[in-house]
């Protein structure tokens, strides 16, 4: 499945690391600014997504970054642990 991941935390983090394993294929990824980031590093490093498919979470509200994850054709968007609030 293609996915597209809103993750923080351990909990993002493991929820991340159960999909890669079980095969689903990350094609994009959203994460908190680095100063309300936990395990960032690690659940950028887990998708193995080059750094032109992770954005920051206020990023979603910038012209075109909507119509980029849409481009990217994910079947679905996984939230685990992410804090903020996703619009359609």
């Amino acid at each position: 499945m293609r996915i597209v991941f809103f993750g923080n935390n351990r909990v993002g983090l493991e929820t991340l690391r159960y999909l890669t394993e079980r095969g689903d294929e990350i094609v994009g990824m959203v994460v908190h600014a680095p100063e309300k980031a936990r395990f960032r590093d690690e659940i950028v490093s887990v998708s193995g997504l080059p750094a032109n498919r992770v954005w920051e979470a206020g990023a979603l509200r910038e012209p075109g970054i909507a119509n980029a994850i849409g481009a990217l054709n994910a079947e679905i968007g996984v939230s685990a642990f992410f804090g903020h609030i996703l619009r359609s």
